[in-house]
């Protein structure tokens, strides 16, 4: 992949940890109507990736897909745990279009999201990164517009903007 492209990149840092996310049942609904607007222009599947542990065991999550019903199984699991007070949701990333078609393509995706927890810390952190080429067809004040409410539905305190040369999160 052309890793020399430069890309948009939001940071939103907000004091609530990946946990207390997972107590809103309606989390995953409001978070991907949030992202929909960034999303749906991009043609092909997404690659989603997550990590919980329950209890020090890593629970297996099976195949995600970018759709507010299947992300609610992360939910699920930690409603279910027999130990939800050693549950630990370390991270949801996802890559908008899947890396395997951008390696053939040569270029970095479209938009890569990374929503972390930082182990025993009491705050979470979202990047969110999106290809220059990308940033311009959709519009600097849309894209502001979306993130301005995507802030607000995680309760982000911080938020930074840089561009620069892609890196992987």
């Amino acid at each position: 992949m052309n890793y020399d492209t430069l890309h948009q990149n939001f940071i939103l840092l907000a004091p609530v940890t990946l946990n207390q996310y997972l107590a809103d049942g309606a989390f995953w609904q409001t978070f991907t109507d949030c992202l929909s607007p960034l999303v749906s222009p991009i043609k092909g599947v997404p690659h989603v990736k997550a990590a919980q542990y329950d209890g020090r065991k890593a629970v297996k999550l099976g195949r995600l897909s970018w759709r507010a019903d299947v992300l609610q199984k992360l939910t699920d699991n930690y409603r279910q745990s027999s130990h939800p007070d050693t549950f630990f949701f370390e991270f949801l990333s996802a890559y908008f279009p899947n890396l395997s078609a951008c390696v053939k393509q040569n270029e970095t995706p479209k938009l890569t999201l990374a929503l972390e927890q930082p182990y025993n810390q009491p705050y979470s952190s979202l990047l969110l990164s999106l290809r220059q080429d990308y940033f311009d067809d959709l519009g600097a004040a849309f894209v502001s517009d979306t993130v301005n409410r995507l802030s607000q539905h995680i309760g982000a305190t911080l938020r930074l903007h840089k561009q620069r040369p892609y890196a992987y999160p």
